[in-house]
């Protein structure tokens, strides 16, 4: 969508082309009408927008514009050989200096993984900073990897919106086994909501006797439940029956584009509906919407989604779950 810049071009090119006497009036006519048609479509499309956010317009990215985690998925190698941990951290504040301890996060989300055997590739944070001059470094086994701003305005810090997050992606060029510690080192007043890591399997690693296999969470897994392409304008609603016993965590994915999911209700094994908000918004190319829920049975799902840009194709999502096995 065009920004203040655009509509004030479009409407001196409006005036211009009206002063110019050499056109034939209907010719003038015709594209005075075109132009407004137009800008009033801008203008519907950035209030309709501004309503979805509490009046503050679109959400803000702090400058980073979209995140480039589908680059980094390129350099992860095919998915089904890689991990992704989502750690849902609360809107846990840091203050100052602060050093954050990937692998006891995961153990404390996950229960029982083996990480030893795993090769860290990259981490997402969903963070914001009290006034946009925090910042985030990747250590893996002591040794520096990346580096990341953590942007952030000081109206939005106590904002519980989730527009207010921003991600900053790092990566890790730390290769072979036994890495040893994977931590972040924080500066700076920084909220953080979510925290994604990615790590692959070692396959020249074969498991020793008696031991899980490699990377492997004991017990998980990941399922993926559906791969939707949100048509335009209104949307639509779609149900589906899943019967997963053990879930760890629901999950959106983007595949494409920006797709709005505007609703998403589950069913659980005992027949209670439960409406997840943590699972509703805008998912852009690359973003995740994840929430924890601790093992329960689902037995469906529903989910209501639209793709919200005007001139943009049908944005893609997958819907997945981590699973976990019963002992």
């Amino acid at each position: 969508m065009p920004d203040k810049l655009d509509l004030k071009l479009a409407y001196s090119l409006l005036r211009t082309i009206s002063g110019i006497k050499n056109l034939g009036g209907t010719m003038i006519k015709s594209f005075q009408l075109f132009m407004l048609t137009l800008l009033t479509a801008f203008s519907i499309s950035e209030m309709a927008q501004a309503q979805r956010h509490g009046g503050h317009g679109r959400p803000d990215l702090g400058g980073q514009g979209r995140p480039d985690f589908g680059d980094l998925r390129d350099n992860f190698g095919p998915r089904d050989q890689s991990e992704r941990f989502i750690i849902d951290m609360r809107d846990e504040v840091y203050r100052g200096r602060s050093t954050v301890g990937l692998k006891a996060l995961i153990q404390r989300q996950y229960g029982r993984v083996n990480l030893e055997d795993m090769e860290l590739q990259g981490v997402q944070l969903m963070a914001k900073s009290a006034a946009g001059r925090g910042s985030a470094a990747l250590y893996v086994g002591g040794r520096y990897q990346d580096q990341a701003t953590i942007d952030g305005r000081r109206g939005d810090f106590e904002n519980d919106a989730r527009w207010t997050f921003n991600p900053s992606n790092l990566r890790s060029f730390e290769r072979g086994d036994r890495q040893g510690r994977w931590e972040l080192e924080l500066n700076g007043n920084v909220k953080i909501r979510q925290i994604i890591v990615m790590a692959n399997e070692l396959r020249d690693r074969r498991p020793e006797p008696g031991r899980p296999g490699p990377g492997r969470p004991q017990p998980g897994a990941y399922v993926r439940l559906k791969e939707i392409k949100a048509d335009k304008g209104a949307g639509e609603t779609r149900s589906e029956n899943v019967r997963l016993d053990n879930v760890q965590t629901l999950r959106i994915t983007g595949l494409h584009n920006t797709v709005e999911v505007e609703d998403f209700v589950v069913v659980y094994g005992n027949g209670q509906r439960e409406r997840l908000s943590e699972l509703t918004g805008y998912v852009r190319d690359g973003e995740v919407l994840a929430v924890s829920l601790n093992g329960r049975n689902v037995i469906s799902y529903t989910i209501s989604c639209r793709s919200p840009g005007l001139f943009d194709s049908e944005g893609k999502i997958e819907i997945g779950a981590t699973v976990a096995r019963r002992r």
